[in-house]
């Protein structure tokens, strides 16, 4: 942003900044001198700035006093999509996808996955430093049988995944969208979020909950209302309402209007 901001001040160029940094999605104080020197200049340059969700759009405005206007990540409709099948009951499979990195929140997953375990999985797909961690969480509770690290996987394959899992679920701490519960809608999953920025602007009650953030009992108790009550959730229309509202089409549309009205 600071390069196309110099290009701009020279030759008088527009340009137009998508913001989806999650260093910018928290408190000011939490913001380093340095990023707030970078964005302000960039920002009161640029001659539109856009945020992937409201949460971002709200933490910018009340840390820099910039406006934007929101338009969301797009889903990847080319590896994953809808299968209608017959998953079964038993067992219960929950996906969950992400960097193994503590801001995941994979162990309050596994902790409350340990209070729903009977007849159930837990497939986690991802890598990182707190693998070896997750490892011992998981044999200390005992649910060798029931969870899997799956390790890095590609967006196909983790769309087989999907094709035989009922829910969705990732505890982040702070997500500034969240590209992988949309990925997951698309494939016809229910999701289960934490209220952690990015998840509030797309999960309702009918495709989902929202849990509070670092709450194990809050996260066991939504796991087991999604499994209980997983047939009041209508997988074929969480899938079309995700590609109205995240295909490519919808938001390179957006995104053309906005640079086409600066031009």
């Amino acid at each position: 942003r600071s390069i196309a901001s110099i290009l701009k001040k020279k030759y008088g160029i527009p340009f137009v900044i998508t913001e989806h940094s999650s260093k910018l999605n928290r408190p000011a104080e939490q913001i380093s001198n340095l990023d707030k020197r970078l964005v302000k200049k960039a920002y009161q340059n640029c001659d539109q700035l856009i945020c992937v969700s409201e949460a971002l759009h709200n933490n910018i405005l009340q840390n820099f006093g910039h406006d934007s206007i929101v338009i969301p990540n797009m889903v990847d409709n080319q590896n994953f999509s809808y299968q209608s099948q017959f998953k079964g009951d038993s067992p219960f499979i929950f996906a969950s996808v992400g960097n193994l990195k503590p801001i995941k929140a994979f162990d309050k997953l596994i902790e409350a996955f340990a209070q729903v375990k009977d007849n159930a999985k837990l497939y986690i797909i991802g890598d990182g430093p707190e693998k070896e961690r997750l490892k011992s969480l998981i044999n200390d509770l005992r649910l060798n049988d029931n969870v899997e690290l799956m390790g890095q996987l590609s967006r196909a394959e983790i769309n087989r995944i999907y094709q035989k899992s009922h829910v969705f679920v990732l505890p982040s701490q702070s997500e500034t969208f969240g590209v992988s519960y949309i990925e997951a809608m698309y494939a016809g999953l229910p999701v289960i979020a934490n209220r952690c920025g990015g998840p509030e602007s797309f999960v309702n009650e009918s495709n989902g909950i929202l849990v509070p953030v670092n709450n194990v009992e809050a996260l066991a108790v939504a796991m087991r209302r999604m499994r209980q009550n997983y047939s009041d959730y209508n997988t074929k229309q969480i899938s079309e309402e995700c590609i109205a509202q995240f295909s490519p089409e919808v938001i390179a549309d957006d995104i053309i209007k906005v640079y086409s009205g600066i031009l």
